[in-house]
């Protein structure tokens, strides 16, 4: 099953892509091992997830972060 990211606000359903997850994290200043760990580990957890608002998906990538001591890359994902 394929996770749609819907933006209200822009009005916009995209399909979740572990590939533009990491690429995000990589800019936000992970190193691309940790990048792909964390994006993998997320598109794992939406597997059974039809859609997700984007607000919820930064949510969550944020909860990611911190309980894996990425304090310094939030930055991106604060709502």
């Amino acid at each position: 099953m394929k996770t749609i990211v819907v933006n209200e606000k822009e009005q916009t359903r995209v399909p979740f892509l572990r590939g533009i997850l990491i690429r995000s994290l990589l800019e936000a200043g992970l190193d691309f091992e940790e990048a792909f760990k964390l994006a993998s580990r997320l598109r794992d957890e939406l597997s059974d997830t039809g859609e997700i608002e984007s607000r919820d998906l930064r949510r969550r990538v944020s909860e990611m972060l911190q309980r894996s001591g990425h304090e310094d890359a939030l930055e991106l994902y604060r709502i």
